[in-house]
């Protein structure tokens, strides 16, 4: 397809990661602080996403941004309905998808998961509940099995699950913050 890459390659890279790095940031600290991200920050930056998309790459280049705007919020989207994850992680995932495009979107998609993979595992050794928090994602990853065989509805726990308690979250834009960065430098290495 001619239209993947379509924010890829162009002269304005390090606006584009700027951008995302400077909004993920912005996030963490206020996710930090008051465990959501700010729909003013999120949209916003879906908006500018937009522009930025179109200006740099014009009809290609928003059909990339939008593609890699529904990757990058899908895995937030699923969390948010079986595991009542955050919907702000989910729209700041978007937002940056759509100032990345479908190539930089993928790899800041992957950082961010081995980032939030780590962040987890790590904060649940320091409070002592890795056991829990692995118990709780089994049940997490059944969720979608046992409605689709019917027990249940999308973000309640079934009769046939314990459910996922809230004392062990974790600001998940600390995650993202992270991810992004390792992204931008990955694919500044490769570029080179």
């Amino acid at each position: 397809m001619v239209w993947i890459g379509g924010l890829f390659s162009h002269e304005w890279i390090l606006v584009q990661w700027g951008v995302v790095i400077v909004a993920s940031l912005a996030a963490m600290l206020y996710d930090i602080e008051y465990r959501r991200i700010p729909n003013i920050l999120t949209g916003s930056m879906a908006l500018l996403g937009v522009c930025f998309a179109m200006a740099v790459g014009g009809r290609m280049g928003l059909a990339d941004a939008a593609v890699a705007c529904v990757i990058m919020a899908t895995p937030c989207v699923l969390l948010f309905v079986f595991a009542g994850g955050g919907a702000g992680d989910a729209k700041m995932m978007g937002a940056i998808g759509l100032w990345l495009g479908t190539v930089n979107g993928v790899v800041a998609l992957a950082a961010v998961t081995i980032a939030g993979t780590v962040w987890a595992v790590g904060l649940s050794l320091a409070r002592r509940r890795l056991q829990t928090v692995l118990a709780q994602a089994v049940q997490i990853a059944w969720r979608p099995a046992m409605l689709l065989i019917g027990h249940g509805r999308p973000g309640e726990p079934t009769d046939r699950m314990e459910p996922v308690t809230g004392s062990g979250t974790m600001p998940y834009a600390v995650a993202i913050f992270t991810g992004v960065c390792l992204a931008a430098g990955g694919i500044s290495l490769w570029r080179i």
